[in-house]
């Protein structure tokens, strides 16, 4: 598990063992590291969140057995718990039991930013310009919202992390108030304190080195940037900068065109005193298309908008293996670190073509599970099928055969032969067909949009955008189902019209099914009309076929009687 705090080198035995319980509501997990000031533990809350447990110094606990300092600590960390920021870290509370104190707060924060300074100097790279100006936007957000409650008082490079989804968190504060338990003398934390803070943990980002003294132009000790940021850093770490949203308007003026075109926003009036600001939402960058040049995949560059949170960074092959597996789609955004440049990953030129196969292959993939389960389906009705007509037709041996057909001309199959114990209906063979509804003028089709996995979209069949329906028809295999399941209350119309008509050999009888799913017509031999005709009527109107999208299915059922 990384840690935004520091780890020394220091091996000491833990005080708390894997298991242990604490205040009867934290699971100790693991020793994850030491600062100067706790030792540090992954651990679960009681309802599984994974925290961080810090564990106070012992010389510290030893100073908080006093119970005016402890309650002055105390009223620290329930000021810091009341903060709710998506760039500031949780803290659950400060707590005391058995002469021992710990913190518990916002555990699995991903990489702090002295880990990302280490990696980066091993790599010999150091941040780029745009990747840093979007990071001091997130951390001086997080400052403007909680300067009206407290500062922070201890800001540096162990203090900020950034995550697997690319969210930046600051952790620590409050943590000054222990500093203070062994420096009374030390002046309390301010806003001006944190700017300058966070203008030198960007100088080492951007430089591979701390600030100097005397001040050093960064652009200066890395030719590659711009020297727009000498004076940004200049300002903050003199402390010429009265808060945190002054100091991002110094960013937007400076920077906000150069690294992305965000536009710089209206100022604020000042905040009333004891309130913190909640600062509005940074606007989009609009840019122009820059020039492709060839995109090295070895850095993570890429931040991606997604939900109304930031994912990444990513390497080019990270997002482009997402899009094929259907994480990422054509309308989410996509941020290059580099150059700050802003578009919807469809309008990518390195991606649209990739965004596109994409969202085929999941269709493709949809209709061919669509299939598997409608192939699943049909052989479940098949034997349903089989074991229905074996219990409705009681009268002698039952064979079955598949229909499968819904192109013109429509095919007929044997579905099942009967021998009858009635000399009315010594034997009968029936067969059935479906027709598929007469074809539809056509109508312009609404635009396909793209389909996340787990999205209810019957993609292979969108059917008319009209207020009749679609244009689907039910399935040979459906209406088989339904009219051999329910065949039974047929009979007494066939035998009713074979004592009228004795030499009655052959009833043909079709029917059509509209999309409600109920029968609206009926012809047998050819009439609409006629004794036979309205039996069969009276009866198909009682079964209920399922609802399709589409107009009607035209159904043939032929009866040969032998």
């Amino acid at each position: 598990m990384d840690v935004s705090t520091s780890v020394s080198s220091s091996v000491a035995a833990p005080r708390w063992s894997p298991g242990t319980v604490v205040v009867d509501r934290f699971t100790v997990q693991e020793l994850v590291g030491f600062s100067a000031q706790a030792e540090i533990y992954g651990g679960q809350d009681g309802d599984g969140t994974p925290v961080l447990l810090k564990l106070l110094s012992r010389s510290i606990c030893r100073r908080l057995s006093r119970d005016d300092l402890r309650a002055q600590v105390a009223q620290t960390f329930t000021a810091v718990a009341q903060l709710a920021h998506k760039n500031i870290a949780t803290t659950q509370g400060f707590f005391w039991a058995k002469g021992e104190a710990f913190l518990a707060t916002e555990g699995a924060l991903g990489m702090s930013l002295r880990q990302l300074a280490e990696k980066n100097r091993g790599q010999g790279v150091c941040l780029s310009l745009p990747a840093a100006y979007h990071l001091a936007i997130h951390i001086a957000n997080a400052l403007a919202y909680a300067h009206g409650a407290v500062a922070h008082g201890s800001l540096g490079l162990d203090a900020v992390s950034i995550d697997r989804a690319g969210r930046v968190k600051i952790a620590d504060f409050g943590m000054y108030v222990l500093g203070a338990l062994e420096q009374p003398s030390a002046p309390p934390p301010t806003p001006k304190g944190d700017l300058q803070d966070l203008c030198a943990l960007l100088f080492e980002l951007l430089t591979g080195q701390p600030v100097t003294t005397p001040f050093q132009r960064p652009s200066q000790l890395v030719p590659d940037l711009l020297p727009a940021i000498d004076a940004v850093l200049e300002t903050g770490l003199a402390g010429r900068c009265a808060s945190a949203e002054e100091f991002k308007h110094l960013l937007h003026d400076q920077l906000g065109a150069l690294v992305g075109g965000v536009p710089t926003p209206a100022r604020r009036p000042p905040p009333l005193p004891g309130r913190p600001i909640r600062p509005p939402s940074m606007p989009v960058a609009k840019t122009a298309p820059s020039t492709l040049r060839t995109v090295e995949d070895s850095r993570e560059r890429w931040l991606l908008q997604k939900d109304r949170l930031d994912y990444g960074p990513y390497r080019l092959a990270e997002v482009k293996e997402q899009i094929a597996q259907g994480k990422i789609l054509g309308d989410h955004l996509l941020i290059d670190t580099e150059n700050g440049e802003r578009r919807a990953v469809k309008d990518h030129p390195l991606l649209a073509s990739l965004v596109r196969q994409a969202e085929l292959n999941l269709a493709e993939h949809r209709r061919a599970e669509e299939d598997a389960a409608e192939r699943r389906r049909s052989r479940r009705r098949l034997g349903t099928l089989l074991s229905v007509i074996a219990a409705v037709l009681t009268l002698g041996g039952v064979g079955v055969m598949v229909i499968v057909s819904r192109q013109k001309p429509p095919e007929t199959r044997v579905v099942y032969k009967e021998r009858d114990s009635e000399d009315l209906l010594k034997g009968i063979e029936i067969t059935m067909k479906i027709d598929p509804a007469p074809p539809r003028p056509k109508r312009p089709r609404p635009v396909k949009r793209a389909v996340a996995p787990g999205d209810n979209v019957d993609v292979t069949n969108l059917g008319d955008a009209s207020e009749e329906g679609g244009d689907e028809v039910l399935s040979q295999s459906v209406v088989q189902q339904v009219m051999a399941t329910h065949f039974g209350v047929l009979k007494g119309c066939v035998l009713e019209e074979r004592r009228r008509n004795p030499g009655l050999h052959t009833v043909d009888m079709d029917f059509v099914i509209r999309g409600t799913g109920q029968v609206s017509a009926v012809k047998v031999n050819g009439q609409s009309q006629g004794p036979a005709a309205s039996c069969m009527l009276a009866k198909l109107q009682t079964l209920s076929f399922p609802r399709f999208n589409g107009a009607r299915t035209n159904a043939s059922f032929s009866m040969n009687l032998k």
